[in-house]
């Protein structure tokens, strides 16, 4: 609650993370675990990004911003 209530969708899962000293333009792969109860692990499809390039360097970049809007 309150998340439960009429008008209102269960948020999930949040996971973070910090990812430092990457190499400009590297390709990084990487993909979700969950730890059962039973100590198995389930796995999500591999992703992949690419790093932001070097300073200065010409390059195209997309960038996804997200706001929660609330509730009135």
């Amino acid at each position: 609650a309150p998340a439960t209530s009429v008008g209102w969708r269960d948020p999930g899962y949040i996971h973070t993370s910090y990812l430092k000293e990457l190499w400009p333009n590297r390709i990084y792969e990487y993909k979700i675990g969950h730890k059962l109860k039973n100590g198995t692990y389930i796995w999500s499809k591999q992703y992949q990004f690419r790093a932001a390039p070097f300073p200065g360097q010409k390059s195209l970049q997309r960038v996804a911003i997200f706001g929660d809007m609330g509730k009135v």
